[in-house]
């Protein structure tokens, strides 16, 4: 059985872009920083064919602000758990390559990136989607960080896009007053401070 030192320095020397950074182990998997579709792909080829991780166990669909990423979880016949993750190119570009080739059990999975968070999974068979309804409204996914359910009918399965936009401009906003605030009391406190160490040696 491999350590994952070992295994971590085979994947670097198969892409040396992927240097030591792109890693972390907790003593019981071994997780790899995200990467776009083309290099993934290639990646999991690797660590499927040639490092046996052959075994598939679940994904995860993380909404990360300006891209979305997927989290693969899989295991080899030592039961070392390794963690790859994808990643699209922006919120906009959301392309992200299936392994529904390599393994079967990933169907499922996939299809609920594409109904929950609009990932536009590339590679899987025709058929229904999962888990949502087949009435459910398009560019409406629950998982985004910015899908709100109180902006959602459930009777008219429609979603109010105006009032969620609304909402988020004044979140917005009182965001920046909140930064804004606490920014000046940290600037009234640093003068303050100021001042009485000139005092201070005013009065030596």
């Amino acid at each position: 059985m491999l350590d994952f030192h070992t295994l971590k320095n085979s994947i670097i020397e198969r892409f040396p872009n992927l240097s030591d950074e792109y890693f972390r182990e907790d003593g019981t998997r071994l997780w790899v920083k995200a990467v776009l579709p083309q290099e993934f792909i290639t990646l999991f080829d690797f660590v499927v064919k040639e490092l046996r991780f052959d075994n598939f166990h679940m994904t995860v669909g993380l909404d990360s602000g300006d891209y979305f990423e997927i989290i693969y979880l899989l295991s080899n016949a030592e039961n070392q758990m390794l963690n790859l993750r994808q990643r699209t190119v922006s919120r906009d570009d959301t392309f992200a390559a299936s392994v529904y080739p390599y393994f079967e059990n990933a169907l499922f999975h996939e299809r609920e990136l594409i109904d929950l968070f609009g990932i536009d999974v590339q590679g899987l068979p025709a058929g229904h989607r999962y888990p949502l309804p087949d009435k459910w409204p398009d560019d409406n996914y629950p998982l985004r960080k910015d899908w709100k359910t109180e902006f959602f009918d459930k009777k008219t399965l429609t979603y109010d896009h105006e009032a969620a936009a609304e909402a988020e401009r004044l979140r917005l906003e009182e965001e920046a007053r909140k930064k804004a605030a606490r920014e000046a009391a940290i600037a009234a406190a640093k003068a303050k401070k100021a001042q009485q160490e000139k005092e201070a040696q005013a009065n030596e």
